[in-house]
């Protein structure tokens, strides 16, 4: 039974799109109806960005004229710049081979329950895709892409709550100047007033959540 189409109407944000897994995201939401906003980590080098747009656009039918890439180190930036998030974990993580940003020391052990994370912290319970999560049961849930990308959109929404939860004006000169370190976009200035008018549903609480598992095979 054909699925092309079920997700008309919808817009997905990818992250990682550039390549790999995220890549295959892009083009399989994009195939299916969505529309696609492409989100990549800074490069020197645009030909994967290019790339993407022009697969996207194929799989749409429209052409793609303008990409935003966001540093996810400088993204621990703007977490900070908001006074850090709060993000709440089933079971304790562990990953014995990541390593913070400048850190000299591997591995990284993420508490069980609701906490206030800082920007590294965030940044690697966003990133962390060999670790594992130990349940309460004892359960161990090794962690993969699939359950990375899930973790990505928790920490893009725990960002959102603080963005429209607090008082952003006395943190809005460092939180803006975050902005200007994190985000890179061709977008022009001239047509920013454009991006305002999707202000309404940036700040809405209904954002529904796809993430793309492992495909289910039928013999």
């Amino acid at each position: 039974m054909s699925v092309i189409g079920r997700l008309e109407g919808k817009v997905a944000v990818i992250t990682g799109a550039a390549s790999g897994i995220g890549r295959q995201s892009a083009r399989r939401f994009a195939a299916e109806g969505a529309s696609v906003c492409v989100v990549d980590l800074a490069d020197e080098a645009d030909c994967g960005i290019r790339t993407l747009e022009r697969s996207v656009g194929l799989y749409l039918g429209i052409p793609i004229q303008y990409y935003a890439r966001i540093d996810l180190v400088g993204f621990t930036n703007l977490i900070d710049a908001v006074g850090g998030v709060q993000l709440c974990l089933q079971g304790r993580m562990t990953d014995p081979n990541y390593r913070l940003p400048g850190a000299m020391e591997i591995g990284i052990v993420l508490p069980a329950g609701c906490h206030a994370y800082n920007g590294d912290e965030a940044l690697a319970y966003a990133r962390i895709r060999e670790g594992v999560i130990e349940l309460p049961d004892g359960t161990i849930e090794q962690q993969s892409d699939f359950k990375r990308a899930e973790r990505q959109q928790e920490v893009l929404l725990a960002l959102q709550r603080e963005l429209t939860a607090g008082d952003l004006f006395f943190e809005l000169p460092g939180f803006l100047d975050a902005v200007g370190e994190t985000v890179q976009t061709d977008f022009p200035r001239s047509s920013a007033g454009d991006l305002a008018s999707l202000l309404p549903l940036i700040t809405r609480r209904d954002i529904e959540r796809v993430v793309l598992g492992l495909p289910d095979f039928v013999e």
